[in-house]
């Protein structure tokens, strides 16, 4: 794992809001598992722009890529500060959104998660979406971390039914995988997500703004209300994280964020890399710990939209490179759909998402 000062972004969940609903399969976010949405306050967008601009100047260069690609040649991605959801664009508050990020961060550190058509949908509450994304990240925003430029930096996960993607299971415990502890707490220590993704301001249970080493580990906190998150306060990014092993040789997580890893990473099964499920399948795999707790509150487990796992390591296979969503495509044919979904509405299939894709 890494200390959060030395990933190479971090997110700012303003909503917990998306569609369709109630998730793709595997979310990150876990947007299926909520029985209520949030919808992050100005106020506390604004009080948390002003404690996490700082990790944009004042951290060290990003360490997750030499880390996960075993490339020590390939050089840092810029530090980014992200606007991310579930769905961003739906905030009836977007355009105030991107007005407090521009006050607060330069363009060229700015960025924004979306599955929306950006370039031709609109909003129901304040019309077209492009302006705004523009004035944010700049005219023709472009998804590339090693950009030099001056313009933001736009992930678009179109989820479109050519684009083959698959998301590794989330809520398959590793607690339930692995019941050696040495094996587990190794496994977790060397987990892909927290090194090669991101930690998490976010909103907590009981919607209070919170920070987290992890943006996985802030879905955890909010969905099983465990208590985890870090105040806002300054400096809260800039903690160190390690571990130690103990007199079994069991690595230990030691720091500000130790309770966060003890009662999130275990229920997780993000370091696994276990075989991806297609997004559009819109179901979870889920191991029998995580279920009988989700029983009775969860939406997608209360319909049946779910795949119990039995706990062996051998029920899925394992995905080498799990950062690599597109397991079945290749970046240029990625590019090429970009390319076109940005003249096209019709990526955003009417019955799925509505016409315009808004809210």
């Amino acid at each position: 794992m890494l200390p959060p000062q030395e990933q190479w972004c971090h997110q700012i969940a303003v909503t917990s809001a998306c569609w369709p609903k109630p998730a793709c399969s595997n979310c990150t976010r876990l947007l299926g598992h909520e029985s209520k949405r949030y919808y992050m306050t100005l106020d506390q967008f604004e009080t948390i722009l002003k404690v996490a601009a700082p990790f944009l100047h004042h951290s060290p260069p990003e360490r997750g890529l030499k880390q996960n690609r075993g490339n020590p040649a390939m050089r840092p991605r810029k530090k980014v500060l992200g606007i991310f959801g579930g769905e961003p664009l739906m905030h009836p508050k977007f355009p105030e959104l991107v007005d407090l990020m521009c006050k607060y961060v330069p363009k060229k550190h700015r960025g924004l998660w979306t599955s929306f058509d950006w370039a031709e949908g609109e909003s129901k509450v304040y019309g077209p979406y492009r302006p705004h994304v523009e004035r944010l990240l700049g005219e023709n925003p472009g998804g590339n971390v090693f950009d030099d430029s001056d313009g933001g930096y736009l992930n678009w996960n179109m989820h479109e039914e050519s684009q083959s993607c698959h998301h590794s299971p989330v809520l398959v415990a590793i607690n339930d995988v692995e019941k050696d502890e040495k094996k587990k707490w190794d496994t977790i220590e060397k987990c892909w997500v927290q090194t090669e993704w991101s930690a998490a301001y976010a909103l907590d249970y009981n919607l209070e703004p919170k920070f987290y080493f992890c943006e996985v580990a802030s879905s955890f906190d909010r969905v099983f209300n465990l208590g985890t998150g870090l105040p806002v306060e300054e400096g809260v990014w800039s903690h160190h994280l390690w571990f130690e092993r103990d007199d079994k040789g069991i690595l230990r997580p030691k720091g500000p964020y130790k309770r966060q890893i003890q009662s999130t990473c275990g229920r997780c099964g993000c370091s696994l890399k276990l075989q991806g499920r297609r997004d559009r399948e819109f179901t979870d795999d889920i191991s029998p710990s995580n279920l009988v707790a989700l029983k009775g509150s969860s939406p997608m487990v209360r319909k049946g939209q779910y795949v119990e796992h039995d706990g062996k390591t051998d029920s899925n296979k394992k995905s080498p490179e799990p950062w690599e969503y597109l397991k079945e495509d290749n970046r240029e044919h990625q590019r090429k759909n970009f390319e076109r979904s940005k003249k096209l509405k019709s990526w955003i299939t009417p019955n799925s998402r509505g016409v315009s894709g808004g809210n």
